[in-house]
């Protein structure tokens, strides 16, 4: 086993850089770092540091892997030569709680001296360095140097400068992830987490631009609970809020993730379906209403009880020219919907919803 290193840092690194190599390393970190100045978003700042890591190791193959999220995100430099074989492989391997469990803390390991041989094996890896990213005492991912272009083993001077790279991939990692989570929050609605009324509108005026100057078609959905207020008042706002969770859930089931989903006040909901002609909202419409149709509300105290919905559709260019016409022209089919006894959808009419 190699012996571990003691914290990196710049006096530390000095004392085992030769002057000439700190000049070096010290320039490329610097440009790193004002390169990731310029930059608060994740995908970015993992760019960044996997191309640049990789072209001033020299390597043949290296990668960072993403582990904060519901899967494994790997990030390989712009000339990767992994295979998409590969990529898989490294993504399973990683995904398994026992695999990472040494990487935990700070320290870079040889891949000589990991534990788990199959990502030698799987990578066709002769030699390499596995360094975890760390910070505020989480485990954000892992950057894996592999075998070099000129053949050279790692030496203790090349783990110096990995775990100088690594620290400040983790700080800016780190930051990022922060930032986009205070982004998310301010576009997202607290309580069924789709997007609220202001980044919809925001969203939507980019939409209905680019539809117009590709000429495609959208469609918008506006749905509305019925007779929300009157399950409210019987059952209580905590039911009113599980209920309001539900639907946001089956709306995120039926869209697609290019389609935009929002809560847009109370019990009403907005769907932007992008490039999708009235035909295709019908089919959207149709899965929504089969869906609130079968789902089983007892879990939240409604026994014996059904919710329907209503749906006013509009579709641009056919329906409206603009977004506020779109939208006023969805309500309408919407408002047409309900008086014509709820539970089911109207597609806008200017002869019947004026």
């Amino acid at each position: 086993m190699t012996d571990p290193l003691p914290l990196i840092n710049v006096e530390s690194a000095g004392q085992i850089l030769s002057p000439e190599e700190q000049v070096r390393v010290f320039s490329t970190l610097y440009d790193v770092g004002n390169a990731i100045l310029g930059t608060l978003n994740v995908a970015e700042v993992l760019q960044l540091v996997v191309d640049r890591v990789c072209e001033f190791m020299g390597l043949k193959k290296g990668f960072l892997i993403l582990l904060d999220e519901e899967r494994p995100i790997v990030v390989t430099p712009l000339n990767s030569s992994l295979t998409p074989a590969e990529i898989d492989s490294i993504k399973k391997m990683f995904a398994e709680d026992p695999f990472i469990e040494p990487l935990t803390d700070s320290t870079i390991i040889h891949l000589r001296d990991f534990p788990h041989t199959e990502l030698q094996h799987q990578l066709h890896l002769t030699a390499g360095l596995i360094c975890p990213l760390v910070a505020a005492e989480k485990l954000l991912g892992v950057l894996v140097l592999g075998d070099r272009t000129s053949g050279a083993p790692y030496s203790r001077q090349d783990i110096v400068v990995a775990g100088l790279f690594c620290q400040q991939a983790s700080i800016a990692l780190h930051s990022a992830k922060q930032y986009e989570h205070v982004e998310k929050l301010a576009r997202t609605d607290g309580l069924t987490g789709v997007s609220n009324h202001r980044y919809f509108k925001q969203r939507f005026a980019v939409e209905i631009e680019r539809a117009d100057r590709y000429e495609h078609e959208l469609s918008l959905l506006v749905i509305d609970i019925d007779r929300f207020k009157q399950i409210n008042d019987t059952f209580g706002h905590l039911t009113g809020d599980l209920l309001l969770k539900m639907v946001a859930n089956l709306l995120k089931r039926v869209t697609r993730n290019t389609d935009l989903l929002a809560r847009y006040g109370g019990d009403e909901f907005m769907v932007l379906l992008v490039e999708t002609p009235k035909v295709g909202a019908m089919r959207v419409v149709e899965r929504i209403l089969d869906g609130i149709h079968q789902m089983d509300f007892e879990a939240v105290g409604l026994q014996n009880q059904t919710l329907t919905l209503s749906i006013g559709v509009a579709t641009f260019p056919e329906d409206a020219q603009s977004m506020l016409d779109l939208i006023e022209h969805a309500d309408q089919a919407l408002y047409t919907a309900k008086a014509q006894g709820r539970d089911g959808f109207v597609l806008y009419d200017p002869t019947h919803n004026s």
